[in-house]
């Protein structure tokens, strides 16, 4: 349900099991091993519900944390450990919508924002915050619906746009 090209592959979601990450050979988007996955077995069951590139880096946005992933293996690694290729972002502001993030840039630096159940977060793939601290989210926008919102970056404009359910509204 979600998923960007990195390192010349396609990774997505496991729909049969969203704990995991899978990820298609090199320059073979339609082809995935049984073996190219990444567990995130977290205590909470969490779930995978965002999947973008960011730099040299995939981030992994999941229902309860954030995480990031630094590199995928190649065919050829013989060892290859991957809980070391994972990294721990964030433990409370997990995303909630597949198409709720954007990729932008302020100075040259590539920037992830993502629609939280808290707000929206922006992160570089080492630090993160909340960049919607001013707004009375709980008022305005119905948490509930959040799995339908959609951010976008409008590069024209020099902003994100976020298209959400109002609080007591029933569609975006």
């Amino acid at each position: 349900s979600t998923g960007d090209i990195f390192d010349d592959r396609l990774v997505t979601n496991d729909i049969s099991n969203r704990t995991h990450l899978r990820y298609s050979f090199p320059d073979n988007p339609h082809a995935f091993g049984a073996l190219n996955l990444i567990k995130f077995d977290t205590k909470e069951k969490d779930e995978i519900r965002l999947i973008r590139t960011l730099g040299q880096a995939v981030m992994v946005g999941m229902r309860d944390s954030l995480w990031r992933v630094d590199t995928l293996p190649a065919p050829e690694d013989a060892a290859f450990l991957v809980d070391r290729v994972k990294v721990h972002i964030e433990g409370a502001h997990g995303a909630v919508a597949p198409m709720g993030s954007a990729v932008f840039s302020l100075s040259d630096v590539p920037l992830l924002a993502y629609v939280s159940r808290y707000g929206i977060v922006v992160t570089n793939g080492s630090s993160w915050g909340v960049i919607s601290e001013d707004i009375d989210w709980d008022g305005t926008v119905a948490v509930g619906s959040l799995a339908g919102a959609v951010l976008l970056n409008n590069p024209k404009r020099y902003r994100l746009e976020f298209y959400y359910t109002p609080y007591g509204g029933s569609s975006n």
